[in-house]
């Protein structure tokens, strides 16, 4: 396939290009192209003698065998060989134009002529300056242009605003060469030891899907993906060659496969440099396949189901928006020690990426496709609870627009956001001592201790078997980890997106709504039925574990609903009935008693339903649709462990009851409290808990005493932290 330079790609006029651009014949292929290398004003060059190269291209690897296709191929380029006079040079081709004419090898055996990834020319910032600290690092990259230019922002049309002028911004930062979002192409042939030439280009459309899976299996081979990264690579390549010659046809076979070969390699890439760093999520295939296509393809399911027209178009480019909105997390200013402004402009520099392919993308979808995935890219990060379409087979930009920046905001559980490393119970009861050392020492975790507990991590990280992998967990844990990883990734646990969905907003919301509508778009039509009818939001499913009642207990709501919060706040719900709902949940099991009815927070874009019962207390049925059900259950039991060792859970409600007015009958309470952790205690242990208890009541001493109480350790959760 051809290197051409985007700024030649071929352009088409807004709202023509629906449909792939036309096949040219193999003659017009190369007579444009030879007359573009050898035309008459050609100056002699410093590349090969223009005979040699056009022999090459007749003779060379072309993937012909055989004198008789030598013969026809050398015949077919002898019509564009241009006669020379006798004494004088031939023209020569520079270095540029025989990088282009080695693309011919193909096209020669039927490979129509495309837009491939852009390479960088010679002279570019070499891909080890752009990974190295001293030149990209936190203190070189300056502040976040997402944080500065989203601050007071609560709209999305605030936010998608706020984004134009942040990537805007991103300019200044590529010029002082901080970033290159143009060098991720060559930056994944590099780590994945691939060339960007397209070679082996399969005889038929079904053969793309063997052909691309049989490099992932390399990719597994070479270490760069585990078993079940590999796996999900390759159910995304049968779907997505599935879905893309459903909308844009199976005619090209060499578009489709470079395509197809391109995005297994991206998401390869991405899921083996996401385990160098520790940003406290996953930005692998665990988050990009597992969580937002399933939950975006589980939408467009339900939005069929509701009567709204989802085009292949459609289905297709969300597939493609969710492989590449995350690619700017691997940028060596991203993955730098404390890189955390840079990584929250990933998705500017994702945008830059697909803007600085604009011919490539337009080659594969069309220039309104190319626009739906850079918009949507772009403002991933900011919902808009959109879900309109029409009866056209085209590409509904607004309507992808919102389902995948839905999707996107429900990354915020478990199964689809902790890294892999930390499915490990091993590591796990590390966060765990991490979080309790901070709980018992004012909220900050001793420096000592934190060393302490990183080379407990790093041991964890000897154990992984693949030394790829296993170096690039060491390098995040001595490079990224940090408390707030410690806390977020807890969090995780708490619970699992179940499904997603969509219903019609209930009738009594549509005068509502009707406003709303008319508020934003300046209209006053009285008669809204098509609209009301059409009208749609979002519902999500969550099912909380039994970390969600072991972590609130301890540490309390905060930590407990931390995930459920964000995904809320994302959505624009009310999220002040989550603590009341989860201790209720967790009262009612301790208690064996029925639940309380399940939490549903609504508005007229969404619904958030939070189950009342415990995923531990699902039926095998119903835990088969949740990815990695067993190790979310494994680790349940580490919590399990430190909850029965720990006094942090008695401790934390006695003080809650106290600060809630019931220090009246602190007699009673005391008696309780007592009495719940006299097996966690020894004697000694017990009777300073009492005199801690007795100053309570004593207005001079309480504060001192509430202070001594928080940082009270046992025996049994000294030895767990390993103090004395």
């Amino acid at each position: 396939m051809s290197t051409v330079d985007f700024k030649e790609a071929p352009t088409r006029e807004p709202g023509v290009a629906n449909e792939s651009p036309k096949v040219p014949s193999k003659a017009a292929v190369l007579a444009n192209k030879l007359r573009e290398l050898f035309g008459g004003d050609k100056k002699n060059g410093d590349g090969p003698h223009v005979d040699d190269v056009l022999r090459q291209v007749a003779q060379g690897d072309v993937g012909q065998e055989g004198g008789k296709h030598r013969a026809k191929n050398e015949r077919f380029l002898d019509r564009f060989r241009k006669p020379t006079n006798e004494g004088k040079h031939r023209a020569q081709p520079s270095e540029s134009d025989g990088r282009q004419l080695a693309a011919l090898k193909s096209e020669t055996t039927g490979a129509s002529v495309g837009v491939s990834l852009r390479q960088r020319e010679p002279g570019a910032i070499p891909l080890a300056d752009l990974r190295d600290p001293a030149r990209v690092g936190s203190d070189k990259y300056g502040d976040s242009l997402v944080n500065v230019n989203h601050k007071g922002k609560n709209t999305p049309v605030e936010h998608e605003a706020a984004q134009a002028v942040a990537y805007a911004g991103l300019q200044e930062k590529i010029d002082r060469g901080i970033v290159d979002p143009s060098a991720i192409a060559e930056e994944i042939g590099v780590k994945l030891g691939v060339a960007s030439e397209l070679q082996n280009i399969p005889d038929t459309y079904d053969g793309i899907v063997g052909q691309v899976n049989q490099e992932v299996r390399r990719f597994l081979e070479q270490s760069n993906l585990n078993e079940a990264e590999a796996a999900s690579i390759e159910r995304e390549v049968v779907e997505f060659a599935k879905l893309y010659g459903e909308a844009y046809g199976t005619e090209n076979v060499p578009k489709a496969y470079e395509l197809v070969r391109d995005n297994a390699r991206k998401l390869s890439y991405q899921a083996a440099v996401d385990k160098d760093v520790f940003s406290g999520s996953d930005h692998g295939t665990r988050h990009i396949l597992d969580g937002n296509t399933k939950f975006a393809m589980q939408m467009v399911d339900s939005l069929r189901v509701n009567g709204l027209n989802v085009s292949a178009k459609d289905q297709i480019l969300m597939h493609q928006i969710m492989i590449d909105h995350d690619l700017g997390y691997t940028t060596g200013a991203a993955q730098a020690e404390r890189g955390y402004f840079a990584s929250k402009d990933h998705p500017l520099v994702s945008a830059k990426f697909i803007e600085d392919n604009e011919g490539y993308y337009v080659d594969k979808f069309g220039a309104d496709g190319y626009k739906a995935i850079f918009d949507s890219v772009l403002n991933h990060s900011y919902p808009r609870l959109e879900y309109q379409s029409d009866e056209t087979d085209g590409v509904h930009a607004d309507l992808i627009r919102g389902i995948t920046s839905t999707v996107d905001s429900l990354g915020v559980t478990v199964e689809t956001k902790t890294p892999e490393f930390f499915w490990n119970p091993d590591a796990m009861r590390v966060l765990l001592k991490i979080r309790l050392a901070a709980e018992v020492n004012d909220g900050k975790t001793p420096t000592d201790l934190m060393e302490k507990y990183k080379g407990e991590l790093l041991v964890v990280a000897s154990q992984e078997p693949n030394q790829q992998r296993q170096d690039g967990y060491k390098n995040a844990i001595n490079s990224f980890f940090s408390e707030v990883t410690a806390n977020n990734t807890l969090g995780h646990y708490t619970g699992v997106v179940r499904g997603v969905s969509v219903e019609p907003v209930p009738h009594d919301t549509q005068t509502e709504i009707m406003q709303d509508h008319d508020h934003a778009h300046g209209e006053h039509d009285e008669d809204h039925s098509e609209l009301a009818h059409q009208k749609l939001r979002v519902v999500v499913q969550i099912t909380p574990t039994e970390v969600y009642a072991l972590l609130g207990n301890m540490f309390g709501d905060k930590d407990a609903n931390q995930s459920f919060m964000k995904a809320m706040q994302d959505l624009g719900l009310d999220t002040s009935q989550l603590g009341e709902y989860g201790r209720a949940v967790t009262l009612a099991r301790m208690r064996q008693e029925e639940a309380p009815q399940a939490l549903d927070v609504a508005h007229d874009s969404a619904r958030v339903s939070v189950d009342n019962q415990f995923l531990e207390d699902l039926s095998p049925a119903e835990l088969a649709g949740v990815i990695g059900a067993d190790k979310i259950q494994a680790i349940s039991e580490v919590f399990h462990e430190v909850h029965l060792l720990s006094v942090r859970t008695e401790i934390n409600q006695l003080l809650d009851q106290l600060k809630a007015g019931e220090g009246q009958n602190i007699g009673q309470l005391r008696a309780l409290f007592l009495d719940s952790v006299t097996e966690k205690t020894s004697p000694l242990e017990l009777q300073q808990l009492q005199e801690l208890i007795a100053a309570l009541g004593n207005l001079e001493s309480a504060d001192t005493a509430k202070q001594a109480l928080k940082g009270f350790l046992t025996s049994h959760e000294k030895t767990f932290l390993g103090v004395e």
